[in-house]
């Protein structure tokens, strides 16, 4: 049989219910390469061998993980633990929090250029709201180059849900500039700039 014989739609429906067998594999699924995506591709490659020779391309590609739930801490005026998941919760390619960090935080207004952070105090955390003017990874590398330690993004006031955005260019390629800070997306009830705040990843 040629491969334009095979392209039936019983065989279609047969291929994709093996492939979404293959991506929930261990309770896992296949947006990410370490989560069956891999298994899936192999799948495809194996179905076409009979009939041509696959080949792959190598690329190099960031991928996130969460090794621990992060913890945020307010510190002053009175000591209070934020609720994960409820009050906040960490941010996709938000850069390593393997240290504990206690910093003043310091809000800054937009954050969308060298400017905004002209008077934005170096070993702070920055705390920038969300909008449509520029992406939160071009804020976030602005804060890092401005020397905050740490970066909390809260949402606007009708905005109810909290930020699930990633702190990552969608069209990133090897070599290009990753954020390296902690990031955290938070309420924006419990925005301050004059509280202190401790963070804690591990």
């Amino acid at each position: 049989m040629s491969l334009p014989e095979a392209v039936t739609t019983s065989n279609i429906f047969t291929h994709l219910a093996r492939l979404e067998e293959i991506s929930q594999l261990n309770g896992l699924n296949s947006r990410s390469v370490r989560n069956n995506y891999n298994q899936s591709a192999e799948y495809v490659m194996a179905q076409l061998r009979p009939y041509c020779a696959p080949y792959t391309q190598s690329l190099v590609v960031p991928v996130h993980q969460e090794l621990e739930r992060p913890q945020l801490v307010l510190e002053s005026p009175v000591a209070s633990p934020f609720q994960y998941t409820v009050d906040f919760i960490g941010m996709r390619y938000g850069g390593s929090g393997l240290t504990n960090i206690t910093a003043r935080v310091s809000e800054v207004v937009t954050g969308c250029s060298v400017a905004d952070f002209a008077s934005f105090p170096r070993g702070h955390v920055a705390l920038i709201m969300e909008d449509a003017k520029c992406e939160l990874v071009t804020r976030a590398m602005l804060a890092e180059d401005a020397g905050a330690v740490a970066i909390l993004f809260y949402n606007q006031p009708a905005r109810t849900a909290l930020l699930t955005t990633r702190v990552r260019f969608v069209e990133w390629k090897e070599g290009d500039r990753l954020v390296q800070k902690p990031c955290l997306s938070i309420r924006s009830t419990f925005c301050s700039s004059s509280l202190l705040f401790i963070f804690s990843f591990s």
